[in-house]
């Protein structure tokens, strides 16, 4: 960005990035708007909207709420990264990691005691520091865990945020012995 706007042909930059008119043929809007919008203006509404994405990512995924609004402000909402599901694909790979962990924990555990425990609790006292939370779930809310004869049931509420006990978008582990 600052590359861009030590350059005197920034404007021409802009108006050429995304394809903005056809072969330079750009209308007299186009110009208008390159030509009355002040680098200032790009980098402040930039900024305000990289500072309310930052904090939307530091909230639960859970609870998080509305996403902030793409800046107005035409040639700032060009310049601005599209990360559209990485906030997503993040949660994911978190739970994915900690549905993982909870496997070596069950799996050290079942060799232990030759059975699987009845609630991830027991796994506490000497595999983990903590059940972990589900990144799905609500605030406070830990993995699901099943125990059947057949071995467990390892799972967490997905991108709908809703106990679905293991269906529809849940992200589920099953050890069948």
């Amino acid at each position: 960005m600052l590359e861009l706007f030590q350059k005197t042909s920034w404007r021409q930059f802009l108006l050429s990035f995304n394809g903005i008119g056809n072969d330079n043929g750009h209308s007299l809007i186009d110009y208008a708007i390159a030509y009355t919008t002040s680098k200032r203006q790009i980098l402040r509404d930039i900024t305000r909207y990289e500072d309310a994405a930052i904090a939307y990512a530091r909230l639960p995924y859970a609870t998080a709420g509305v996403e902030p609004l793409l800046p107005h402000n035409y040639f700032a909402r060009m310049l601005v990264p599209v990360c559209g599901r990485a906030r997503e694909k993040d949660a994911e790979c978190q739970t994915k990691n900690e549905l993982l962990m909870l496997e070596f924990a069950l799996h050290a555990y079942r060799l232990e005691h030759d059975s699987y425990p009845a609630t991830l609790q027991k796994l506490t006292s000497t595999y983990l520091n903590t059940v972990p939370f589900d990144p799905f779930g609500a605030a406070g809310e830990t993995l699901h865990y099943q125990r059947s004869a057949q071995g467990y049931t390892l799972y967490s509420d997905g991108v709908n945020g809703k106990d679905d006990h293991g269906a529809i978008d849940d992200t589920v582990v099953k050890n069948h012995r």
